[in-house]
């Protein structure tokens, strides 16, 4: 899938009650295009910018959340493509009165997000920055091991793609250590992604209790349980 065509999102679990959802345009500074007189590659795709931060404020609307979009920006310094994606995101809201914004700069968003993360609701920003602020809110509810995420098509043109915010972390595979719980939550988000919703949600819950009880843990949450004690645990949940 083409990543002017797909939207990378990152989703912050659900039984975390004070982390945000975060919306990532995929394109920017990762995107291997050539970038034109000096700006980044993506500062010519005003139309696409529309729809992407139209999405983020319609997914704001539909949560029975704080009804807030933040937009993740560095205009200060980068005084072309920064400056573009300022003003899309200002046209974008004026389309939608009853969603309440805010515009951050970058490393004023990295603090906020440890600072006070119960006050964000949906983020939007280039692949670049959401990449960074990922990682921050998953190691701020306990764990790059209980992110997960998803590679979406909004317009449901091309297959979606979801797996954990960390990849297939090479470094300790086959050693029994890994924490699955991202991994089954993006198995979640799949699920709701294909309108299986009380499915999703049964998932959700299992993740939650197991981590309620906190008799089993991987060692990045400070327990001792294996990654088979830990999906065993989900399952039984499950029933």
């Amino acid at each position: 899938m083409a990543a002017s065509t797909s939207l990378a999102a990152w989703v912050i679990p659900r039984c975390s009650s004070i982390m945000p959802a975060l919306r990532i345009v995929a394109s920017g500074l990762t995107t291997p295009l050539p970038a034109m007189s000096g700006a980044e590659p993506w500062t010519g795709s005003n139309i696409e910018g529309k729809r992407r931060s139209g999405s983020r404020f319609a997914l704001a609307a539909s949560r029975d959340k704080k009804k807030r979009v933040t937009s993740i920006t560095k205009s200060n310094a980068q005084g072309y493509s920064m400056v573009l994606w300022d003003r899309t995101f200002d046209e974008v809201a004026g389309q939608y009165p009853g969603i309440e914004t805010e515009s951050l700069l970058v490393d004023a968003a990295a603090m906020n997000f440890i600072r006070r993360p119960e006050s964000f609701d949906v983020v939007v920003g280039s692949n670049l920055f959401g990449d960074i602020l990922s990682d921050i809110s998953a190691i701020i509810i306990g764990s790059r091991g209980l992110a997960a995420s998803a590679n979406l098509d909004p317009l449901r043109r091309f297959p979606s793609m979801f797996e954990p915010v960390h990849g297939s972390a090479p470094d300790i595979a086959g050693k029994g250590v890994v924490n699955p719980l991202a991994t089954i939550l993006s198995a979640s988000m799949m699920l709701d992604h294909l309108g299986m919703a009380d499915a999703a949600r049964n998932v959700e819950h299992a993740v939650a209790a197991v981590l309620a009880e906190g008799k089993v843990r991987t060692p990045d949450l400070g327990g001792r349980s294996s990654t088979e004690e830990v999906t065993d645990a989900i399952l039984e949940k499950l029933g």
